[in-house]
């Protein structure tokens, strides 16, 4: 298993329940094969560029530990659901 960070960028639009149940899907997912060392909600912010027609996106940073498997799952979460803007995994 190895470290990793994960930044998502959320839709901003939604509602506080569905951002909520979106984080706490990537949680769970993570949390199947691996481990959830932190996990801080940064908030809605503005972006440097629009993405899908949207100017504030609501960002979160997770810290964890998980093999490869997990991170294909992420991805491919994140993938079908349009209400993620934007990812960034990079392993520590």
């Amino acid at each position: 298993m190895r470290n990793y960070e994960m930044v998502v960028i959320i839709d901003s639009a939604i509602s506080d329940e569905e951002r909520d149940g979106l984080i706490g899907k990537l949680k769970n997912i993570i949390e199947k094969d691996g481990k959830v060392a932190s996990l801080e909600v940064w908030g809605k912010r503005e972006m440097a560029y629009e993405i899908n027609h949207r100017k504030e996106g609501f960002y979160v940073l997770f810290d964890f530990e998980a093999g490869p498997k997990v991170i294909s799952s992420l991805k491919q979460e994140i993938r079908m659901n349009k209400s993620y803007l934007r990812e960034l995994i990079v392993r520590k």
